[in-house]
């Protein structure tokens, strides 16, 4: 595994690629959002994502990341929970709200055990 600085988050926190390789297939994994960059079986890139941090960050998409708190949308943004309504962030033009609101899983900087 070879693991190199890709950038750091507007906090400050460093986040890193993480590179496995097989004689089959490379796989680039980044510890913002546990998100997939890249994974090339053969040479192959099969990943829509993005080259560089910064790029990542500032599109504030799902591309590859782990999904969470929630996978998919929660209409109206709300929860009934035995009639005790529980109100999320309404992250989506629709007012949904969309994989765990405005920071989800996706956006978290995850600790690796190497």
């Amino acid at each position: 595994m070879k693991k190199e600085l890709f950038g750091k988050t507007p906090e400050g926190k460093e986040v890193y690629l993480y590179t496995l390789e097989s004689s089959v297939a490379t796989c680039k994994i980044m510890n913002f959002g546990a998100a997939i960059s890249r994974f090339a079986p053969y040479g192959i890139d099969i990943v829509a994502g993005y080259d560089d941090f910064d790029t990542h960050y500032a599109a504030n998409s799902h591309h590859g990341s782990i999904a969470g708190r929630v996978a998919n949308r929660i209409k109206g943004a709300e929860l009934n929970i035995d009639g005790a309504i529980y109100m999320l962030d309404a992250n989506e033009k629709t007012g949904n709200s969309l994989h765990g609101g405005f920071e989800g899983f996706n956006r978290k900087v995850w600790d690796v055990i190497e």
